[in-house]
């Protein structure tokens, strides 16, 4: 029993770490989209990133379950059992792989993180520049700072709701 659900962790974590090797390269993907401010190519990447990340808490789900049956076979506790502990415990030849699989899927996520990090800070960058020209924008069109007039919302938003008149004042 203990053997079998070795196996079956073996084989969702070489899953998982292929998944977050997909993720790697998406987030290289993305880096490059928001360099190259390619906001269409984000819009695919992001949809892609959301379907990984669907199949990755399918599979976590699944390594849960397995946890608490290891975690019942050797005495444990479900946050007890981890692949350090499940090494002392197997096999020789299945703690190897396990051993093997827990170092890549550690690398991988290493990277994964490494490289989503660089891109939030991009991508805030991106944001407060975009920002920038807009207030440029605005201080072109209105030299003396005293109103501009912004574009009138169509429909019902809470701002219209709230009696907003369309003015934004730049002084406080």
């Amino acid at each position: 029993m203990m053997h079998q659900s070795l196996t079956a962790l073996i084989g969702l974590l070489e899953q998982e770490e292929t998944i977050y090797r997909e993720m790697a390269v998406l987030l290289d993907e993305e880096r490059e989209a928001l360099l190259g401010m390619a906001v269409e190519r984000l819009g695919e990447i992001t949809a892609r990133k959301e379907t990984l990340v669907l199949r990755i808490k399918a599979l976590d789900e699944s390594r849960k379950l397995l946890a608490r049956r290891l975690g019942d076979a050797c005495g444990l506790k479900p946050e007890e059992v981890t692949i350090s502990r499940l090494c002392l415990i197997a096999p020789p030849e299945t703690a190897a792989r396990l051993s093997r699989i827990g170092q890549a899927l550690r690398a991988t996520l290493e990277r994964c993180q490494a490289v989503n990090t660089f891109n939030e800070r991009a991508a805030s960058r991106g944001m407060s520049l975009i920002g920038g020209a807009i207030e440029y924008l605005i201080a072109q069109a209105d030299p003396l700072g005293k109103l501009y007039q912004a574009p009138r919302a169509k429909g019902y938003g809470p701002a219209l709701r709230h009696g907003a008149s369309g003015f934004i004042s730049r002084q406080v």
